[in-house]
C-alpha cells in the first residue's frame, strides 16, 4: 500500500475518537506547545479578575487543561487562586507534576481524567471555567457548551479561547502527513524501532486534517465575513445556556487567529 492511499483513511489504531485527539495534544500539538504564548497569556489577564475574587471555598475548572500551561503562565504574574482548582484532560497527567507546576498544594488541587463532552461535575458547582483552544476540538462542540453551561453557577464566568485554521492547521500540513507516514512505513518495512514521538506526530497531523473536514473551526474565509462568525460564534453560546457572550478575533504579529469568547451564565 502507498503512502498516498494511506492517508485517504484513518488507523485503526487511531479511529479519531476524541479521546485519542486529547492523548495526542498532552504529548505533541505542535511546535508551540498548547498553542501560541500569546494565547494563554491573553485567557489569563482576562480571567485573572474573577479567579481572584473567589473564596476558598469557591471552584475554577481549568478544561482540556493539558500539562497545566495556564497555570505557569498566570503564576508568572505573581498571581495565585485563593480557590479550589479542578484540572481535566482525557489525558493521564500526574497530580503531583501539576501541583508543583501551579504551586499550589496538594489538598487545593484536583486532576480529573474524563471527557469534556461529559463532564463528571455537579450542576451548578462552579464559580469560573477556563479552556485555552481545547472547546472547538469536544465534537459534537453544542453537546461540549451544554455541558459547560450545566455546571456553571448562576453568575458564573467562563473564558474561553477557539481555534482558527490559521492557527491549528500548518499551512504543510499536507505534505507533512505524507512525510511522517513515509518514515513510518519505511521503518515498519525495515522492522525498526518507530518513535512515540513520530506517530504521535502522524496521529496529531490526522486528527488536525479531520478537524479541517468536520468544520471545527471558526474561519472567516473572506474579508468582511469575521463580523458573521462572531455572530455565530454568540448565537451557539447563548443557544446553550449562557446570558452573555462577549466574542473577539484576537491574533499575533506571526499571523495566528484565535477566537476569545467571555461568558457569563443568568440567573444570578
Amino acid at each position: 500500500m502507498s503512502a498516498t492511499e494511506t492517508l485517504t483513511r484513518i488507523p485503526e489504531h487511531l479511529e479519531f475518537s476524541r479521546k485519542t485527539c486529547a492523548a495526542y495534544s498532552y504529548f505533541f500539538r505542535d511546535e508551540e506547545g498548547d498553542g501560541p504564548i500569546e494565547t494563554v497569556v491573553s485567557l489569563a489577564n482576562r480571567a485573572a479578575p474573577s479567579i481572584q475574587a473567589l473564596s476558598e471555598t469557591e471552584t475554577i475548572l481549568d478544561l482540556c487543561s493539558g500539562p497545566g500551561r495556564f497555570w505557569t503562565v498566570y503564576n508568572g504574574l505573581a498571581l495565585q487562586p485563593k480557590s479550589r482548582v479542578v484540572t481535566l484532560d482525557f489525558a493521564e497527567i500526574r497530580k503531583p507534576q501539576l501541583a508543583a507546576r501551579q504551586h499550589l498544594p496538594l489538598q487545593q488541587y484536583t486532576h480529573i481524567e474524563g471527557d469534556g463532552g461529559n463532564l463528571p461535575i455537579a450542576d451548578g458547582s462552579l464559580a469560573v471555567v477556563v479552556n485555552n483552544l481545547g472547546l472547538d476540538q469536544i465534537l459534537p462542540k453544542e453537546r461540549a457548551i451544554s455541558e459547560l453551561a450545566r455546571v456553571l453557577r448562576p453568575g458564573g464566568r467562563a473564558f474561553i479561547n477557539l481555534n482558527t485554521s490559521r492557527l491549528m492547521l500548518p499551512p504543510d500540513l499536507e505534505d507533512r502527513l505524507a512525510k511522517t507516514t513515509k518514515e513510518i512505513m519505511r521503518k515498519e518495512k525495515k522492522r525498526a524501532t518507530v518513535s512515540p514521538k513520530l506517530r504521535f506526530e502522524r496521529d496529531a497531523l490526522l486528527c488536525k486534517r479531520n478537524f479541517r473536514r468536520q468544520g471545527s473551526f471558526f474561519d472567516a474565509s473572506v474579508d468582511g465575513e469575521s463580523e458573521t462568525i462572531q455572530q455565530q460564534i454568540e448565537d451557539l453560546f447563548v443557544s446553550s445556556g449562557f446570558d452573555s457572550a462577549v466574542v473577539r478575533l484576537n491574533s499575533n504579529p506571526r499571523g495566528k487567529q484565535w477566537w476569545e469568547v467571555d461568558l457569563q451564565k443568568g440567573g444570578i
